[in-house]
């Protein structure tokens, strides 16, 4: 799976391989259609997953893994996705030693 970017691509990156590159006017109107499950800006270029690409991973007959926050679970669960969902959180510090 390749993430979308609104940033210009690399000599040594190729489409569709290391990231899916579309304009900063796509990638806004994207957002505005929720398209993506989660996306954020970084040095004036926009990041996202988007559900086309989940979709794609899953439609291979692969399992798609991603680590999300938790109200990105919102998304993914009005999707037609359906996810499975694993919640994992530390324990307090010393909870977890292991006994002798």
């Amino acid at each position: 799976m390749f993430t979308d970017t609104s940033r210009t691509c690399m000599k040594y990156e190729a489409e569709g391989l290391d990231y899916h590159f579309i304009s900063r006017e796509q990638f806004e109107s994207d957002t505005f259609y929720r398209k993506f499950v989660e996306y954020g800006e970084f040095e004036n270029d926009y990041y996202g997953i988007s559900l086309e690409a989940i979709k794609a991973v899953v439609n291979s007959g692969k399992i798609c893994v991603l680590k999300v926050r938790s109200e990105t679970l919102k998304v993914l669960r009005i999707s037609d996705l359906k996810p499975n969902r694993v919640f994992v959180a530390l324990s307090e510090l010393g909870e977890a030693e292991t006994e002798d």
